[in-house]
């Protein structure tokens, strides 16, 4: 996703804008925000197909609900800063459940569906020990019963 290009389409509302694909920024008057919001909302939905389409994710690990745990994270925090050159793990897990005092999100949203007694697999990173960003999530085609949870 083109951050620029996706700025520059609401040029017209912002007062300057700059930066480079993967990030970027801009200035605009405070009471154009619903404008702008509209417009790059527009922007989204007309290039919807193009920046979902061919996506694939790169998985860094597969792992398992015991595996989130205090070595881990530690582990994980020792791969920082992240950034261009630098990506951010993006871990997968199979057939799992989340359990309610996990907190985690998708899309800048809490996530609540996926607090059930379903199982899925879940590609996620890690943003701070009890914090997962969902990247993507499906149920699982694995039906063995696991006893652990997330």
């Amino acid at each position: 996703f083109n951050m620029v290009e996706a700025f520059r389409y609401c040029e017209s509302i912002l007062i300057q804008s700059g930066g480079h694909a993967r990030a970027a920024g801009f200035t605009m008057l405070p009471q154009n925000i619903n404008l702008f919001t509209d417009k790059f909302n527009e922007y989204l939905s007309l290039k919807a197909k193009d920046i979902l389409e061919g996506q694939i994710i790169q998985i860094s690990a597969i792992v398992n609900p015991d595996d989130l745990n205090e070595t881990l994270w530690n582990q994980l925090e020792l791969l920082q800063p992240y950034g261009m050159g630098n990506q951010e793990p993006i871990l997968l897990m199979k057939n799992a459940r989340i359990s309610s005092d996990l907190i985690c999100y998708h899309l800048d949203y809490e996530i609540k569906a996926i607090i059930d007694d379903n199982r899925y697999d879940i590609v996620f990173q890690w943003k701070v020990f009890n914090l997962l960003k969902i990247i993507d999530y499906r149920p699982s085609d694995d039906h063995e019963d696991r006893s652990s949870n997330m």
